[in-house]
């Protein structure tokens, strides 16, 4: 039950009403009598699959039955009227529910006056010319309806949405008002409840909103099985609580609909917009109720209107425009499908057009605010937020009270370093929606509130950062310096520097960083960049820290983006801003890998390097690092074969508003399919060295499984089964694929390391290395089997024989940095462990060459150099090792002693002044401990600490003639521990 209060207006979505459409009749119930015939059990037979959403079985049923009727002869048993009128009804709804709106409305002109004047037909009727356009046919027929049945409440609200969408709202109010002032009798039914729930909600009325979420109750108490009450109930639970992937969600309530009715296009769109609305799930599932919405409907205009938003996301703007088009074709006076339309016209640049698709909405929805509503939108998907901006108050000055443009002008602001401004607008909005909790909202004003009170603000060098109070001893010292060396290196590079200071904010923990960026918990990036405004989580979050991932690459990554965006004019796709970033971590420092060769070697092994055209498809689903790795890629290609200034060349033309195929065109003078082939040939010579098997991809699975079926004998395509079938544990499933096989190659390689796979599952270590073996002196070669075979030697005490394996791995795969399986690692553990000492450094510092993201192999190499009194080397690895993360006290005073034993003692003084900063909370000596197990800031243990290294800076400011420098550390270590052996000492040199 919810419970909200709402006393403002609720800012109405007109297109959303014209989804919350009864359920199509499914057909006049008949009555079962003892006279009953079969056409009468089969008519219920009908009625009964389609209410379970059985479509094909429903159709067939019924068409049967007329086709009985048709063919009757004189004097023939045959369907009685009500049988048939059934079938009319429920072949009519199923063409209704799957857009086949032509079909129905040509069967009603040729059925007979009789016929055509049965109230539940004429309503069928007015719904398929609604969603034709023909809205002024469609009134007429429902006022017609409404004389016919002046009791049927639904048929006023039908008409009453229908004047709404054309704004006249005296009209639908009045109307409206009648519903809800309607008596209802002691017995009322669904309909006539969801009726009243309807004209709540819909009048414009918000604190109608509870009364709405009343009815669609009783409706359901009513009857249970009447699912347009539980879709409405669903959509003002979305509306009132948004989507925060909770148990009650909108989503929740809606699969349950699905589940007992089947697919039903109102409650595939709610699905989809509520999950949309909520970037921390999961894109391709969000994506899957918009797919079956437009499988049972192809004329969906909704869910058209949808799709075009989602490939203008992709940046292909004249796809949209043809999709657009075609839902237009269907409904040429769709105020979404216009707005949209003409939005898609200002992407591309076409003035006229949209100034021309922006007056058909106009006139079809006098004052409506929706072109400019939804160009703001799409703006912002693009990244293009500055226009957003204008966009959104274009809106506001129409209709200042509308909450999504209030909220969409909000997140623009904050976009672009503005977000103070964007406080007073959601506040706005809260008043117009007392009671409402918007997930995204409340977020945004805690944590802003959380900046101005914790974070301090430091402009420097072309930037404004945010820096919490706790992280600024130590992120002052490295990561805006970091910051500003990327804007001096990288602006030289790309010819160019920001003319307005760059707003970066490093978030104190990862779930802060997830809600300023994308307003939910959840989002597992390090960085994000929206043109004029970095978000960054702080390299003192735990989590992150447990992963070793390294903050300058982060750094370098995002400020990179904020060139390719300018450059562009924030109109570059993703996948190729993404591409230029991660180009420019390994060009910075190859050793900042992303550790997805592999990931590349399944996407060429499955045939799945996508054509650049659609390469921005991958941000939307489970292959979102992929994409940021293959974007990689293809810069890198560009790079190499035509230097890197046709990389600012295509940033430009971007910005010049061409389309990606125009801006391939232009700078290669090819077509992109011409340079799709050159990269996919550049990513075979990448992954040209690497001996492993893939890991099959469910299409490729499916591919293989249709190549068995009509040829047993392909060795290869059973060999692929086999393997996905252990790869996703199954092994059971690849039994039958193995054997045949081995009934054709009993010395088949790939089945070989297969089945040593399969033996050593089931803890049978000698077979599986003599399958291993066997494979491998027939010539075959394997990195993971090679892994494996070496980790089941060294479980027998066969030390050389494992060396061996692990020694050919590095050969299958030259350049693994997987820390859990990289050869390096292995034998540098295995000869520690026999003190082996120079063979595992040697073997360290090949793996800490090829990955900066190695803490703990550096770690102990720098222990090494320590041992060797090699302090250059130790100083490196040490200074490496900081790189990932800055908040370790003992590093820092190790390196301050180390920097001061080679003369240079003002880089001492910082590392020192830095280790002060890390206090037992961020210290990584503490890392997973919980509170009880690390010692208090406050405790005089930790103060003493303190005042010794004040002592220190202390002496180090003395030798560095900065008195005043020496007379505040000396003031510090007193202030830190007065009674301790520093603060006295301090405390005398003081007087």
């Amino acid at each position: 039950m919810l419970g909200i209060a709402i006393d403002a207006p609720l800012q109405g979505r007109t297109w959303i009403r014209t989804l919350l459409l009864s359920l199509l009749v499914g057909g006049a119930v008949v009555a079962q009598t003892e006279d009953d015939d079969l056409w009468a059990e089969d008519v219920r037979a009908a009625q009964a699959a389609l209410a379970r959403g059985d479509l094909r079985r429903s159709a067939q049923i019924y068409d049967d039955v007329l086709l009985d009727f048709e063919e009757a002869g004189p004097g023939d048993e045959r369907p009685s009227d009500e049988a048939i009128l059934a079938c009319r009804l429920g072949l009519g709804a199923i063409d209704v529910r799957k857009g086949r709106y032509d079909r129905f409305l040509d069967g009603f002109a040729e059925l007979d006056e009789s016929a055509r004047g049965d109230h539940r037909l004429r309503a069928l009727y007015a719904t398929a010319l609604e969603r034709r356009g023909r809205d002024l046919e469609a009134e007429s027929v429902w006022r017609g309806l409404i004389e016919q049945r002046p009791e049927d409440l639904m048929l006023r609200v039908r008409l009453a949405e229908l004047m709404q969408d054309h704004a006249r709202v005296d009209d639908a109010e009045r109307l409206f008002d009648e519903v809800k002032n309607a008596t209802l009798g002691s017995d009322p039914s669904a309909e006539s409840l969801m009726a009243k729930a309807r004209a709540y909600h819909a009048s414009g009325a918000p604190s109608g909103v509870q009364q709405a979420n009343v009815y669609a109750q009783r409706a359901l108490r009513a009857d249970e099985s009447y699912w347009p009450a539980q879709v409405l109930y669903a959509r003002i639970r979305f509306e009132v609580y948004g989507e925060w992937a909770n148990a009650d969600s909108a989503e929740a309530e809606v699969q349950e609909v699905l589940e007992a009715h089947g697919d039903l296009e109102e409650a595939l769109l709610l699905a989809f917009e509520s999950r949309r609305s909520n970037l921390i799930l999961d894109p391709s599932k969000t994506e899957s109720y918009l797919r079956r919405v437009l499988e049972l409907n192809p004329n969906s205009v909704p869910g058209l209107v949808e799709r075009a938003g989602l490939t203008i996301d992709d940046r292909r703007f004249p796809d949209a425009a043809s999709i657009l088009d075609d839902a237009l074709e269907v409904d040429a006076g769709s105020v979404p499908a216009l707005s949209m339309r003409a939005a898609v016209a200002h992407l591309l640049g076409e003035s006229e057009e949209e100034a021309a698709f922006r007056a058909r909405a106009d006139a079809a929805q006098p004052g409506t605010i929706d072109p400019d509503r939804v160009l703001g939108q799409k703006l912002a998907a693009v990244y293009r937020f500055a226009d957003a901006a204008v966009a959104f108050q274009r809106a506001l000055d129409v209709k200042a009270d509308d909450v999504e443009s209030l909220e969409g002008l909000a997140r623009s602001l904050l976009y672009t370093g503005r977000a103070e401004e964007a406080v007073a607008l959601l506040e706005r909005a809260k008043e117009i929606q007392p009671g409402f909790f918007d997930p995204w909202r409340k977020n945004f004003l805690t944590l802003q509130e959380l900046i101005e009170t914790e974070y301090q603000r430091i402009e420097q060098d072309g930037f404004v950062f945010f820096v919490h109070e706790d992280d600024v001893g130590v992120l002052q010292r490295y990561l805006i310096p970091y910051q500003i060396e990327a804007r001096e290196a990288l602006g030289e590079k790309y010819g160019f520097i920001p003319q307005e200071p760059v707003r970066v904010e490093i978030l104190k923990t990862w779930a802060d960083f997830s809600v300023r960026t994308i307003g939910f918990t959840g989002f597992t990036a390090l960085g994000a960049c929206f043109g004029p405004m970095i978000t960054l989580v702080s390299p003192a979050d735990n989590v992150l820290r447990q992963n070793d991932f390294m903050w300058t690459a982060t750094v370098w990554h995002e400020y990179a983006h904020v060139l390719a965006l300018d450059l562009s004019n924030q109109r570059v796709p993703r996948f190729f801003t993404e591409g230029c970033s991660v180009h420019e971590e390994g060009a910075k420092n190859p050793a900042w890998e992303r550790g997805m060769e592999r990931d590349l070697f399944d996407a060429w092994a499955n045939d799945e390097i996508p054509p650049v055209r659609l390469m921005n498809r991958l941000f939307r689903g489970s292959r979102l690092l992929f994409g940021y790795y293959l974007g990689g890629q293809l810069v890198d290609f560009i790079e190499e074969r035509y230097g890197f200034a046709k990389v600012t060349e295509m940033l430009r033309l971007w910005g010049e508003d061409k389309t990606t195929s125009q801006v391939f065109e232009t700078a290669f003078d090819m077509s992109t399919r011409e340079f799709d082939r050159k990269f996919r040939a550049y990513v075979e010579g990448q992954i040209g060295d690497l001996v492993m098997r893939p890991r099959w991809s469910e299409r490729r699975i499916t591919q293989a499984r249709a190549r068995v079926a009509a040829d047993p004998g392909n060795i290869e395509e059973q060999l692929i089964l086999a393997q996905a079938a252990v790869q996703r544990g199954v092994a059971v499933d690849a039994a039958p694929h193995l054997r045949e096989i081995v009934t054709r190659d009993e010395q088949n390689t790939g089945a070989l390391i297969l089945r040593g796979d399969l033996a050593r599952e089931r803890g049978r270590p000698t077979e599986a290395i003599d399958f291993y073996r066997r494979a491998f002196e027939l010539g075959a070669d394997d990195f993971d089997a090679r892994i494996d075979c070496g980790r089941l030697l060294l479980a027998e005490e066969n030390i050389e024989g494992a060396i061996e394996h692990w020694e050919a791995a590095k050969n299958c795969w030259p350049t693994c940095t997987d820390q859990g399986s990289s050869p390096e690692l292995l034998l540098a553990q295995l000869y520690r462990n026999r003190d082996r000492r120079e063979d595992a450094l040697r073997e360290l510092r090949a793996f800490c060459a090829r990955s900066a993201r190695a803490y703990q192999p550096r770690l102990q190499l720098a222990e090494f150099a320590r041992e060797r009194g090699d302090e250059r080397e130790e100083r490196q690895l040490l200074e490496e090792c900081v790189a990932i993360d800055p908040f370790d006290r003992v590093r820092h005073e190790r390196l301050a002693e180390l920097a001061e034993a080679a003369g240079e003692l003002e880089t001492a003084r910082l590392e020192l002044e830095v280790a002060m900063a890390v206090v037992p909370e961020i210290d990584r000596a503490y890392l997973g401990a919980s509170p009880d197990q690390r010692p208090s800031a406050d405790s005089p243990e930790f103060r003493e600490s303190q005042a010794r290294l004040a002592l220190r800076i202390a002496d180090l400011a003395k030798r560095l003639g900065d008195m005043e420098g020496e007379r505040r550390a000396l003031e510090r270590a007193v202030g830190e521990s007065p009674d301790s052996d520093a603060g006295r000492a301090a405390a005398a040199r003081l007087r």
